[in-house]
């Protein structure tokens, strides 16, 4: 990466002489400008935008404008849009000798952005996978501690079992048919587990090589619940458990899944 303060340097003494300022086009390719390094700089300190035409969000693959967009068409004509330099994206690019890029918002010349440019879409989306939590705790109908992920079962299947990883549990055997992850799980807080071992051996509390610690079997089973799926714990005869140790293993997965 690059700071702006770099980039002066650099310009000063000649090291870059040109800046690419990039968006992204609907098919995902880089579309802008070439700029004088100078000249760019001047323009940054002026508080002044990259003008680019709008019908650059209104072509195919082969740079022929397409009918239909509402945001530039022959009948609606076609236009400017401002890019804004997003300077936390600046670096220098090895493909071409003494040239920096950086990526630009797409704006409307009120400063509101062009929603359907992809890099508002993606920031769009992040916002809102942003304000909604993806797993939330509740409890089942018979009364057992549950974890909602709000994904489908191939996408929850597949993250719970990349958290029981993570947080270190050690997986035995999975049924994906039946959704099931059959894993051991040493209680931090049985009488043997609060027996004090060690700062590093606390942090790791379900790999303890004490053998006074018995690390039960459990049962994380992922149930389908159509646009959406539930995790639950059962012990090892598959029976719904509602334990401290289950609340506490439901607690671990709703931390690297929310």
């Amino acid at each position: 990466m690059l700071t702006l303060e770099a980039l002066r340097a650099d310009v000063e003494s000649g090291a870059i002489d040109t800046v690419i300022a990039a968006f992204t086009d609907m098919q995902g390719r880089l579309m802008g400008k070439r700029l004088h390094a100078e000249f760019f700089l001047d323009e940054l300190d002026a508080g002044h935008e990259v003008e680019g035409c709008n019908y650059l969000l209104a072509l195919e693959m082969e740079m022929d404008p397409v009918p239909g967009y509402a945001l530039a068409s022959w009948e609606r004509g076609y236009g400017d849009f401002g890019l804004q330099p997003d300077l936390a994206t600046l670096r220098r690019v090895p493909w071409h000798e003494a040239t920096a890029l950086v990526l630009c918002d797409v704006l409307w010349h009120d400063g509101s952005p062009v929603a359907p440019s992809p890099r508002q879409v993606l920031k769009a989306q992040v916002a809102s996978a942003a304000a909604k939590p993806l797993a939330a705790i509740g409890k089942g109908a018979n009364g057992v501690e549950t974890l909602t992920v709000f994904e489908p079962f191939d996408r929850a299947w597949r993250r719970v079992g990349l958290a029981l990883d993570r947080v270190g549990f050690t997986v035995e055997d999975r049924n994906r048919d039946k959704g099931v992850y059959y894993v051991r799980y040493a209680d931090p807080e049985s009488p043997q587990g609060r027996q004090k071992k060690g700062f590093f051996a606390s942090l790791a509390f379900w790999r303890s090589n004490d053998r006074k610690v018995v690390a039960e079997q459990y049962r994380v089973v992922v149930k389908d619940a159509k646009d959406q799926s539930v995790v639950e714990v059962q012990d090892k005869n598959g029976a719904g458990v509602n334990s401290e140790t289950a609340r506490r293993i439901i607690s671990l997965l709703e931390q690297q899944l929310k």
